[in-house]
């Protein structure tokens, strides 16, 4: 920039960096090409005068990184001390009741508080943020993974997943809390680079009126997921008490090959912060006492002594549990569908969105009845070393097994699973039941309208199939570990057989254990649970629920099938109208054209038939509310084209560097570009370099889509027709859209200039059906509304002599 005001200006270094200073402060023109004594007016420059703001220094980098991992502690005590709080209350109530009027009533009771507290984590997701509903993991993998999707992590969805994650802990129903406090990571690492950095990814547009804030896209959106990541990772690490557990959860969710450099250290440092703040905290309001719910080390305590003679029968089990948890995969995924299917049946549709929140309160009551009434059916056993508040109708000095793996939430009852004493032997009858009635409830529960992980579920699944597992062997009088150890193994097999992953599983529940000698033996078991399950679904949890969500996601690998093909770019690119390749010079009616004739997020901006850079729909907006700010508020999309009106200079505002893709390259050599780089949409040129079409992210995903179920449409056309999959950026998730018009290669512009370029020659009969006018004008208008509401908080003065008061409708 300096460079290019000395060369505009005619004058030295020196004098021109003076000159920066004061356009960066009061909002002088900088042209290139253009002398200083020429007087640049409004018009001739489309009411845009640039100036950009600097990366963010290393000091604000980290500071982030510090905000985050406090905010995310902040936010794990808060839910952790609230669930304490509230189970303590309700094991107090249920004893109470229990004590004067029965188990009748006290099931009753249980039911009622458990129906209350889901009603309001449905409630608040179906009223306040839908998307909140679930875990969000597989929606988080896909914006990791290039996507853009709306909502997803606003301040709507934090306070969903912040309160309904509480309510729902506390309900009874059989769900975890992992998968939200995940994404509440994300929130707050969102949070913190809109609240510390976010100002130097703007490029401010300066009128004659006012500021507006255009968005640096390519460094903003790299940003983004960098802050998701970090948040993501300690919101895994705080739950388990395990940094390096949830450095490589992150690390395996974002895939090696999109895993920035910058990121391995801020989020190692994120993740140790993070654990050493939420401990802080945990400790000094109520001790250990809290530490169930956090699955940390002095939890569990000491569960060492397995031996060599214990890995066959570990690898025997592993593959028993990988069929398992392919099986209990496939029965979660089946469900979520058939109660989407079910619930938008007849009747049931027009009940919305009073038939979700009644179906979460009956689960609770379901769930409360049958945990109280096959707790009865259970005797008192010796407790000593456990520590409970809900005895059950036991005497002093035992406890109820069944009651406290069922009734006491799934982090205390993994912490009974895992325990080493010798002389706690849980009854197999108890093991056996529980697994049953645990495993099918948490499978009925998938696809309520609340806040809910299935983390924990594969881990409490899994414990209790070990534990039994381990139990029998020793009832056979083999020379084994304890069943404490094998309850470890199973966890990590249901673990490493459901959602796919291998070192992360090894880390955090390492860590959870607080012994490194299990390192060893946890990889062989995940090792064989992944094979035997790859061998009966070749998809995980999360992935099986993108592809039903219809998540629009790119993998790392291109598929086999595909390789051979000979797809080339140009077969792939998106269809565009002639009238959606702008001019450097355009008019507004040329541009509002563009607008109509295609949905598309990204244009070309176009001059002798070569490509000189991509704009995007949301920067073309902005420079049109300037204009129309600037001229007194007619409408952009109905107001009509005057004599001499000035030109929109999008050459100013472009992306100037896009990446340039040979037409005849084919698709095994172009999907690493979008895998292994940040690119979200592509120019494809022939080979003497003139323009042919746009390549994006979605249209590649679609095409693999296509060619893997072998049929023309696709969950994630269908994910961007819902309006989840639109990137308002260059390097976004662009998709694939089906345009009116589709022109190969309009007529060369004679472009000579800025001010003297003239209009783009119109294609030869193009066969355009437009959409009808009021539904074009309510959509550009909402579009501009929500602009408008981005662009007025980001809103400062020329310089602080000449600030302007400006309305509440000014961009």
């Amino acid at each position: 920039l300096l460079d290019c005001t000395s060369r505009a200006t005619g004058c030295k270094p020196s004098c021109a960096s003076a000159m920066l200073a004061r356009a960066r402060g009061v909002g002088v023109d900088i042209e290139e090409g253009r002398g200083a004594s020429e007087p640049m007016t409004f018009a001739k420059k489309a009411g845009l005068r640039l100036e950009r703001d600097r990366r963010p220094p290393t000091v604000v980098l980290y500071g982030m990184t510090l905000a985050i991992a406090a905010g995310v502690a902040v936010v794990n005590f808060c839910i952790v001390c609230t669930t304490s709080y509230l189970h303590g209350l309700k094991a107090w109530m249920v004893e109470s009741i229990i004590e004067s009027s029965g188990f009748a009533l006290a099931a009753l009771a249980l039911a009622a508080f458990g129906a209350l507290a889901a009603a309001l984590a449905a409630a608040l997701v179906v009223w306040v943020s839908p998307i909140s509903a679930g875990g969000g993991l597989p929606e988080m993998k896909g914006y990791l993974n290039g996507s853009s999707i709306p909502g997803l992590f606003d301040f709507r969805s934090f306070l969903v997943r912040f309160f309904g994650s509480m309510a729902v802990a506390v309900s009874g129903l059989p769900v975890g809390r992992e998968g939200p406090t995940i994404t509440l990571g994300c929130n707050v690492g969102l949070g913190a680079l809109k609240w510390l950095a976010r100002q130097y990814h703007q490029t401010w547009a300066d009128t004659d009126i006012s500021k507006c804030a255009l968005i640096e896209h390519e460094q903003l959106m790299h940003m983004q997921r960098i802050a998701c990541a970090i948040g993501g990772a300690s919101g895994i690490a705080v739950i388990f008490n395990a940094p390096l557990g949830g450095l490589l959860y992150m690390l395996e969710e974002v895939t090696v090959v999109a895993w920035a450099p910058e990121l391995t250290m801020r989020a190692f440092i994120s993740t140790a912060v993070a654990c050493l703040f939420s401990r802080l905290l945990l400790n000094a309001w109520s001790g250990d006492e809290v530490n169930k719910f956090v699955l940390s080390v002095e939890g569990y305590g000491d569960i060492k002594e397995w031996r060599l003679s214990d890995v066959h029968w570990i690898v025997l089990m592993a593959a028993l549990f990988g069929v398992l948890s392919a099986g209990y995969t496939r029965a979660l995924a089946s469900t979520w569908s058939f109660r989407k299917r079910v619930t938008t049946m007849g009747v049931l549709e027009r009940c919305q969105p009073w038939i979700k929140i009644i179906e979460a309160s009956l689960c609770a009551v379901l769930c409360a009845l049958i945990y109280v009434r096959i707790s009865t059916l259970a005797g008192c056993i010796d407790a000593t070393g456990v520590e409970t508040k809900l005895h059950f109708g036991c005497p002093e000095g035992q406890f109820n097994p069944l009651a406290y793996l069922l009734l006491q939430g799934p982090e205390e009852a993994m912490w009974l699973l895992f325990s080493p004493h010798v002389s706690l032997e849980l009854p197999r009858i108890d093991l056996w039941i529980a697994l049953v009635t645990y495993g099918v409830l948490s499978i009925g529960m998938m696809g309520l309208a609340i806040p809910m992980g299935s983390f924990v579920p594969n881990m409490f699944v899994g414990g209790v199939a070990g534990r039994i597992f381990g139990r029998a062997l020793r009832d056979l009088g083999m020379p084994t570990a304890r069943p404490s150890v094998y309850a470890l193994m199973g966890s990590a097999s249901m673990l490493g057989g459901s959602i796919r992953q291998t070192l992360s599983i090894v880390a955090i529940l390492t860590e959870c254990a607080n012994d490194l000698n299990f390192s060893p033996v946890l990889i062989v078991a995940i090792f064989a649970a992944r094979s035997a399950a790859q061998m009966i679904r070749t998809r995980g949890l999360d992935e099986e629920m993108m592809e039903r969500k219809g998540v629009p996601y790119l993998d790392a690998e291109l598929p086999r099938e595909m390789e051979g093909t000979g797809i080339t770019a140009a077969e792939l690119c998106d269809p565009l109208p002639a009238s959606a390749w702008l001019a450097p010079s355009a008019t507004t009616e040329e541009v509002q054209q563009a607008l109509r004739d295609c949905s598309s997020n990204t244009f070309p901006v176009v001059r002798e038939g070569r490509c000189l850079g991509l704009i995007t729909r949301g920067q073309l907006l902005t420079a049109i509310a300037a204009r129309v700010q600037a001229q007194g508020g007619t409408s952009p999309v109905q107001g009509s084209e005057q004599q001499g009106q000035p030109r929109i200079a999008v050459h100013w505002i472009m992306h100037r560097t896009p990446m340039i893709i040979l037409e005849t390259m084919p698709v095994n050599r172009l999907h690493p570009l979008f895998t292994r780089s940040e690119t979200g949409v592509a120019c494809v040129v022939a080979a003497d370099g003139l323009f042919v079409g746009l390549l994006s992210r979605g249209t590649l995903i679609d095409a693999i889509s296509r060619h893997e179920a072998g049929n023309v449409s696709s969950n994630a056309k269908d994910f961007v027709a819902r309006g989840m999959g639109a990137d308002m950026g260059s390097q976004g998730a662009e998709h694939h859209r089906d345009c009116d018009s589709i022109s190969p290669r309009p007529p060369a512009r004679n472009d000579s200039g800025p001010e003297e370029l003239s209009p783009p020659p119109s294609p030869p009969s193009p066969q355009v059906t437009d959409a009808p006018e009021d539904s074009l004008v309510t959509e550009l208008r909402a579009r501009i509304a929500e602009l408008e509401a981005v662009v007025a908080s980001s809103i400062r003065p020329v310089d602080a002599a000449s600030s302007h008061s400006l309305s509440g409708s000014s961009t």
